[in-house]
């Protein structure tokens, strides 16, 4: 199914595509034996995890508060500014870490 997806991005979008996985989800071993079984059809290979991932999240939404338009709604948190995202970080990646543990079961 794979090497299916790929072909049709690289022939509708004329470009290589760069592959994403999560070292810390349990089927991590099977993403990258996909991937590196691709390897020549692909541009890259990117390896997360949900540290870095939360990380990224982090950065970007402290980005969209500079404008001070930006409201977001994270996990039943209403996040207007840095200082409400500093608030409710800790909460919002327990919420996320929960979820997953569920879906991992």
């Amino acid at each position: 199914m794979i090497e299916e997806i790929i072909s049709f991005i690289r022939i509708e979008e004329g470009v290589k595509p760069i592959l994403y996985f999560n070292l810390d989800y349990k089927d991590s071993k099977l993403w990258e034996s996909l991937m590196y079984n691709q390897i020549r059809e692909i541009k890259g290979v990117e390896i997360t995890s949900i540290d870095e991932g939360n990380r990224m999240f982090y950065k970007n939404l402290t980005e969209s508060f500079k404008s001070g338009k930006g409201v977001h709604y994270i996990s039943g948190y209403k996040i207007k500014n840095k200082r409400d995202l500093d608030k409710y970080w800790d909460k919002i990646k327990e919420k996320d870490e929960r979820k997953r543990n569920k879906k991992n079961k």
